[in-house]
């Protein structure tokens, strides 16, 4: 792109101050866009630093950070809107609902390019939300110039209840981070075990995480569980295996900063989550040639994870995961199967092909 057509893109968030998944993919989609040529802005309500996401040096950081009390984020809303009405942004992607709205407000007042984003599964929404927000997601919504949304089904989603037309809804799969390093030399700190890698908060199933894993150690009294991540349910967590006598061979991490090497060594990883927007640590696993048993609670699941590589188990039914998870660990050469396609599989989500799309639709607004 040459420079006299380089484009200014804001990156809009809500919150843009935790090192959570969708961040991370927010930041790395502004690395991958200033990489090609463009001007980007990363903008949130709440802030962050460059080196908390290893953010290109020539990318400029703005945020309001006012305390997080409700009238004073309504405040800090209204000077968000504000601030990108008489901002030179050529193009505005927004990240959540919050940014989403505040975009397409934008776009109905000036000629800025809205494209809105969602990192949630879209299907659960209508469970999820109040009539005003499910009102304000029909009211504003069709403005945007483009909606981007993880599967098919979640844009088939919101062309239906959100009348978004369908030659503004594209789906764009989530790619693997760019800041993942699946290569280590590290020696294996644990042998014989499955892994959980994640928040350990309800919406992830880590209680039902801890019973599943009890039966599989009834199979299996040599395999470990290793859990990576902190949460509010560790206590009750480490409580429910006491009382299951599997103490010793539940094994918590805490957060880890380098997981190449808890994923290479794995039996598997599992996904227990009772509803996903699209996992980052299946992509992460794969890379690595772990291969990983999930429940299908997401529509996206389904266009990474296969019988080749791995295990998709209808969301909710808990005997055929400790099953199907007993099969994966008494079948050395299936293991074998599911991790030489794993590292195949992740190739379609790479960020170069994943955004390729993006970068030709850029090129034309």
């Amino acid at each position: 792109m040459t420079e006299s057509k380089k484009k200014r893109i804001c990156l809009f968030s809500s919150i843009f101050s935790t090192s959570g998944g969708v961040e991370a993919t927010v930041a790395d989609l502004a690395n991958f866009l200033c990489k090609n040529g463009y001007d980007v802005e990363l903008f949130s309500l709440s802030g962050t630093s460059k080196s908390q996401f290893s953010l290109d040096n020539n990318i400029q950081i703005r945020s309001i950070s006012l305390p997080n009390v409700h009238f004073v984020q309504f405040f800090a809303q209204v000077l968000a809107l504000f601030y990108l009405l008489f901002s030179k942004y050529d193009v505005i992607i927004s990240n959540s609902y919050v940014s989403n709205l505040i975009a397409c407000c934008v776009r109905v007042l000036t000629a800025k390019k809205v494209f809105i984003r969602e990192f949630s599964n879209g299907l659960f929404l209508l469970d999820e939300c109040s009539k005003l927000r499910l009102w304000l997601m029909k009211t504003f919504y069709p403005y945007c110039d483009y909606s981007i949304c993880l599967s098919p089904e979640v844009s088939e989603f919101y062309r239906n209840h959100f009348l978004i037309p369908e030659k503004k809804c594209i789906w764009m799969p989530i790619p693997l981070r760019s800041s993942f390093i699946a290569e280590t030399g590290k020696k294996a700190k644990y042998h014989n075990y499955l892994l959980y890698v994640g928040r350990l908060e309800q919406e992830k199933g880590v209680l039902r995480l801890i019973r599943l894993f009890k039966q599989v150690h009834d199979v299996f009294p040599n395999e470990s569980l290793v859990i990576c991540g902190d949460g509010s349910l560790r206590g009750e967590m480490e409580k429910l295996a006491i009382e299951y006598d599997i103490a010793e061979y539940v094994m918590f991490e805490g957060v880890i900063s380098d997981l190449a090497p808890y994923y290479k060594y794995a039996d598997a990883t599992l996904v227990t989550s009772y509803r996903e927007g699209q996992c980052l640590i299946i992509f992460e696993s794969m890379v690595c040639g772990t291969p990983v048993i999930a429940f299908n609670c997401s529509t996206s699941f389904k266009m990474v994870i296969s019988k080749d590589n791995g295990v998709l188990v209808e969301n909710g039914d808990e005997k055929s995961f400790v099953e199907e998870t007993i099969i994966l660990l008494s079948d050395r050469d299936k293991r074998k199967r599911c991790s030489d396609e794993c590292k195949k599989s992740v190739d379609n989500f790479l960020p170069e092909k994943v955004y390729k799309n993006m970068l030709e639709i850029l090129e034309n607004v």
